[in-house]
């Protein structure tokens, strides 16, 4: 086989450039409920993961909590951006025949809320999210979610993130990982393929063995 029939992308760190207000949100929800002033470094294990999970850590998950957080983020959402490149990257994979789809930890309405607006749903073939799924990465559960739904085979199929979770869930249902150093905070070392711009993600997708 040359290449991959199906590329598959996580979002937040991948896609779109949307840490620092997720981040900057949940900062505000923590002074909020806490009245302290917590370091953005010191939130970067929210990368990832759902948004209830992220809460539980801190230990102020509640619904409330979880809608105020969404509530601050969304008022950022004007500020998301694509990835230089990711774009035409985008376009180069439907040129070629590629089928695209997303696994993301964000549920539904966030999705919709910041994502659905950049306007690139239109190349997703299915798109798997936190709600779609009881477990989620690190499981491979959203990814076997896809295979299901498309009938792809992992042999044939690579997941872009820029996360150790992106790289577990890939590796335990059996897809190449390709890791996304454009968007990452740190470098994770177990993957198929390192890439540092998205143009790279085509040629992988092309040509690869």
């Amino acid at each position: 086989m040359t290449g991959f029939k199906h590329v598959i992308f996580d979002v937040d760190g991948t896609l779109a450039d949307t840490e620092d207000i997720s981040q900057r949100a949940l900062q505000d929800l923590l002074f909020e409920r806490t009245g302290g002033e917590e370091d953005l470094a010191d939130l970067a294990f929210t990368r990832g993961i759902p948004g209830d999970k992220a809460l539980a850590q801190p230990g102020i998950f509640d619904e409330g909590a979880l809608a105020r957080w969404d509530e601050l983020a969304r008022e950022h959402a004007d500020e998301v951006r694509l990835f230089y490149g990711v774009r035409e990257m985008l376009e180069g994979l439907q040129e070629s025949g590629k089928a695209m789809g997303v696994v993301s930890s964000r549920r539904h309405d966030e999705y919709e809320a910041v994502i659905t607006p950049l306007g690139i749903d239109g190349y997703f073939e299915s798109m798997v999210l936190a709600d779609d799924t009881e477990r989620h990465k690190p499981e491979p559960d959203p990814l076997l979610e896809y295979l299901r739904r498309t009938g792809a085979r992992p042999e044939e199929t690579i997941y872009v993130g820029d996360t150790a979770h992106d790289s577990q869930a890939a590796r335990a249902a059996g897809i190449s990982f390709v890791f996304a150093g454009w968007g990452a905070v740190s470098y994770v070392d177990q993957a198929s393929y390192w890439v540092h711009a998205p143009s790279e993600v085509l040629l992988i997708a092309k040509y690869a063995l």
